[in-house]
């Protein structure tokens, strides 16, 4: 469990550079498209004039508002010191026309998306290969989760319980219970203290520790809920308690 945890916390440290590094590229290319546009913008305005008086626009088309189009341009009207006014280059209202007609350019017609469908793409003609759309990275979640269950839920390293063994002293490859030196196998039903880590039987937590509300090996306090049952992994012949299903398999070929 302790290598699971640490093998998904280099997974999300992984992701999260790479979500990272995706957002700052994404946030350079809108920043780039929006200093071309205003680049555009100024470009466009140094080539025409200023402004105009209202007798030059007399032919420019009327938008309302005081605001005039002549030649693709909106031109509003500003008052003078004299009171005449004269029509000057609305900044703002040409750059959110320009900006829409960009993005008019940049949406596929009916027409086009009817030819899409219909055309299969031939991937050795360049110009009929399908184009690489973009994988757009999820920002990762940053809890670790334990799978071992049905139900995978949060855990931490902080969370985990050092387990502490009982070993037989005549045989140090077998674990027993310290309360009855009974050898615990796969078939025994053992319980670990969760504010200490010892290992008993459960009879012997039954009959020891529930009672006191102690650890027999340690007497350190732990209530019911500190009690926690190990859940046995079965055999290779049969399962051991966990959820057991059958199914029928027919004869593929007779």
């Amino acid at each position: 469990m302790y290598e699971h945890i640490l093998a998904q916390k280099k997974e999300i440290t992984r992701q999260q550079r790479l979500y990272k590094e995706q957002q700052q590229l994404l946030q350079a290319e809108r920043q780039h498209g929006l200093d071309a546009l205003n680049q555009a913008e100024v470009d466009r305005f140094e080539r025409t004039e200023s402004q105009f008086l209202p007798s030059m626009m007399s032919a420019a088309k009327d938008l309302g508002e005081g605001r005039r189009l002549m030649d693709g341009k909106v031109y509003k009207l500003v008052e003078t010191d004299d009171g005449a006014g004269v029509y000057q280059y609305d900044v703002l209202e040409n750059r959110q026309r320009a900006q829409e007609a960009s993005e008019a350019a940049k949406a596929p017609t009916a027409e086009m998306r009817l030819a899409k469908q219909k055309a299969l793409p031939s991937f050795w003609i360049p110009s009929l290969t399908p184009d690489a759309k973009l994988v757009v990275i999820q920002a990762p979640k940053i809890e670790t989760m334990c799978t071992a269950t049905e139900s995978p839920h949060p855990v931490s390293v902080k969370k985990l319980i050092d387990v502490k063994f009982t070993t037989d002293k005549s045989d140090a490859t077998q674990r027993v219970c310290p309360a009855c030196l009974k050898t615990l196998t796969n078939g025994s039903k053992i319980v670990v203290l969760k504010n200490c880590g010892h290992v008993l039987c459960k009879g012997c937590s039954t009959r020891f520790v529930r009672p006191t509300h102690k650890c027999h090996i340690c007497d350190i306090k732990c209530k019911d809920k500190d009690i926690i049952a190990f859940q046995g992994e079965g055999t290779g012949f049969s399962s051991g308690g966990g959820k057991v299903e059958s199914s029928k398999t027919l004869v593929a070929f007779q």
